[in-house]
C-alpha cells in the first residue's frame, strides 16, 4: 500500500512539473534546425529557431551539442542531421571552433551537408563571439562566417514576361 502510494505521488508531481515546461526555461540556448516540409511554405524562413534550457551548461559546447544532436522538440522542426550522427570533437580556439561529425559523406547530399553546417554554425554563433565556424564529416569540410548564412530562400520574382 506503501509503495502504491509513493508511486501515485511521484506520478501526480511528475505530472504537474512537466505541464508548463516551455513556460519556465531559466538558462536559454537558441537552437537553429530546419523547418519542416508541411511548413516550409507558410514562410521563407529555411532555418528556424527553438529555445532550449541549457541548465547551467551555457557555456559547455560540446554538451550543448550533443544535446542539439537530439533534435528539436517542436514538431514542425526538423534536425538537419540524420539520427545516428555521431560528434566526435568541439575544438574552440580563438578564432574559430571546429566541429568533427561521424562521417555522413552516404547520407547527405552536399547541399543537405551545407545546410546542416548552416545550422550548427548559427547555434554555435548565437553561444559564442566567435565569427568562423569549421564542420568536417568524413571528407567535406564546410566553413561559414556570420555573414555567410542566409536564412531564407530568396528567389526573385521575374519582372518581365518571356515569350
Amino acid at each position: 500500500m506503501k509503495r502504491t502510494y509513493i508511486t501515485a505521488l511521484l506520478f501526480c508531481l511528475l505530472l504537474s512539473g512537466c505541464s508548463n515546461i516551455g513556460d519556465h526555461i531559466k538558462d536559454p540556448v537558441t537552437f537553429y534546425y530546419i523547418r519542416s516540409q508541411t511548413q516550409y511554405f507558410d514562410d521563407n524562413a529555411v532555418i528556424v529557431s527553438e529555445e532550449r534550457e541549457a541548465s547551467g551548461h551555457k557555456g559547455d559546447l560540446s554538451y550543448l551539442l550533443a544535446i542539439y544532436l537530439m533534435g528539436p522538440i517542436q514538431e514542425d522542426r526538423l534536425s538537419p542531421l540524420p539520427p545516428g550522427t555521431k560528434l566526435y570533437n568541439v575544438s574552440t580556439g580563438q578564432e574559430e571552433i571546429e566541429i568533427r561529425l561521424s562521417d555522413l559523406d552516404d547520407v547527405l547530399s552536399d547541399a543537405e551537408y551545407t545546410l546542416a553546417a548552416s545550422c550548427l554554425a548559427k547555434t554555435c554563433f548565437d553561444q559564442t563571439e566567435i565569427d568562423r565556424v569549421v564542420v568536417v564529416s568524413g571528407e567535406r569540410t564546410a566553413v561559414l562566417t556570420r555573414d555567410s548564412i542566409y536564412e531564407f530562400d530568396n528567389i526573385p520574382e521575374a519582372t518581365e514576361e518571356i515569350t
